[in-house]
């Protein structure tokens, strides 16, 4: 290789390691003010996990208010068509 060649070379090396740590700097800012904004944000009024579970047990339990009566009432329905169809017999 040339020496011009070289010297050539070492100046583009140096150029772009110039400019990887001027993106690097970038990057950071960029960074930076990406934290910045996230905390700045308001925190979504969203449920946590605990207050979805209480929910969903609230749920099951109203749920079940409202058909566990009717369970009863069906199997003592088939209870009483069943002593009916016995009786048939």
């Amino acid at each position: 290789m040339s020496a011009e060649l070289v010297h050539r070379i070492d100046k583009l090396a140096e150029t772009m390691e110039r400019r990887f740590d001027e993106l690097r700097r970038h990057m950071h800012v960029l960074h930076e003010d990406a934290i910045a904004r996230i905390a700045a944000t308001e925190e979504a009024d969203s449920p946590t996990r605990t207050e979805m579970r209480r929910g969903f047990v609230e749920v099951i339990e109203a749920v079940g208010r409202r058909t566990d009566p009717l369970e009863v009432l069906g199997r003592d329905h088939e209870k009483r068509i069943t002593k009916l169809e016995k009786g048939r017999r």
